[in-house]
């Protein structure tokens, strides 16, 4: 799996368990979910992960006696959008225009990808 939304391929793997459930869950549980998933991560590592995910912003915690519950700040459509803002915005100034350019080596578009953005901006 590539890495994605500027996460570690654990992390992503993490956030697709929480986005794929809708409750929180404690760190046992998902360190639990992972070890059955073919990833075999220590609790201290699990910890570790879902530290950096509270940190990038992925993830909110809330206390519940003295166990932390994990959940998603937004689902992954809400993430992606999110992700793809700031990478419009930090690395081409909020312009559009400079995304694609870019996106497309200064080169021009075809005529289908010309076709797909009008269908896009019809609907």
């Amino acid at each position: 799996m590539p890495a994605k939304y500027d996460l570690s391929n654990q992390e992503l793997f993490i956030m697709k368990i929480l986005w794929g459930v809708s409750s929180e869950m404690t760190l046992g549980e998902i360190t639990e979910y992972l070890q059955k998933h073919g990833f075999q991560p220590t609790i201290g590592t699990a910890k570790t992960y879902l530290t950096r995910l509270v940190k990038k912003g992925a993830l909110k915690t809330r206390k519940e006696g003295h166990k932390l519950l994990y959940s998603p700040v937004s689902d992954e459509t809400g993430y992606e959008q999110q992700w793809t803002e700031k990478l419009l915005n930090d690395h081409f100034s909020g312009s559009l225009n400079s995304f694609l350019s870019a996106l497309t080596g200064n080169g021009k578009l075809k005529k289908s990808q010309i076709q797909e953005l009008k269908d896009f901006f019809d609907e």
